[in-house]
């Protein structure tokens, strides 16, 4: 008896404290994560109106991630509303014969991570990127799209194309050969991953994602 007093004496306090504190509590814990952010990876976390995912043959230098980046905010929005568009590349690429074991195991797993989570659905992919994943079923299926069965569409067909190669120029240095990511290991197509219709968050956040390939889609050469 005395053990469920104390129980109830101490939900009791608890849902005082809730009560008169949940707003400083939740404040503190957002403050804490940021700055357990900072410490562990040197940065504070950006609140992205777009993450798009980047799958190729080979793992993509900052230059091309950059260079994809700048064309992709010549079509996003602000949605976040704080006056940027700001837009995330999440690379799951690899190269089995150039990459380490350790690196391509990483890859591997933050590809399964994306594809079963689904909270990004744009996914950009070079010819070898696509072939691994169109086997899986990812892909989703419309009418907008005008290759390998509407599952996709050709970049090349498209405005995005010329803008990405001359962004791509624009980085160009002594380590960064530009006309060979041109020439060599150009992406090839704009996807959708399918969401579940019946999950809300990703159906709302599908739809954000699908209106900005459906703007670069209709810019077309």
């Amino acid at each position: 008896m005395q053990n469920q007093g104390g129980n109830r004496i101490l939900k009791k306090r608890i849902e005082n404290y809730w009560y008169y504190y949940k707003v400083h509590t939740l404040i503190g814990l957002a403050v804490f994560a940021s700055l357990f952010y900072l410490l562990v990876f040197g940065t504070v976390p950006v609140n992205y109106d777009y993450q798009i995912i980047l799958f190729m043959k080979d793992n993509a230098p900052a230059e091309y991630r950059n260079a994809l980046i700048d064309t992709l905010t010549e079509y996003g929005e602000d949605i976040n509303g704080d006056g940027e568009i700001k837009i995330g590349i999440i690379n799951i690429s690899y190269n089995e014969s150039t990459q380490s074991i350790e690196h391509v195991r990483s890859q591997l797993e933050l590809q399964k991570i994306m594809l079963a989570n689904r909270e990004y659905f744009i996914i950009i992919t070079d010819e070898v990127g696509y072939e691994r994943l169109d086997s899986r079923g990812v892909f989703k299926k419309d009418e907008l799209f005008d290759s390998n069965e509407n599952r996709a569409v050709e970049i090349k067909n498209l405005k995005f194309h010329e803008k990405f190669s001359e962004k791509l120029l624009r980085y160009k240095n002594e380590y960064f050969e530009a006309e060979k990511f041109i020439k060599e290991f150009m992406i090839k197509y704009v996807s959708l991953l399918e969401p579940d219709p019946k999950n809300q968050r990703q159906m709302r956040d599908f739809e954000k994602d699908f209106e900005l390939v459906q703007k670069i889609i209709k810019d077309k050469k």
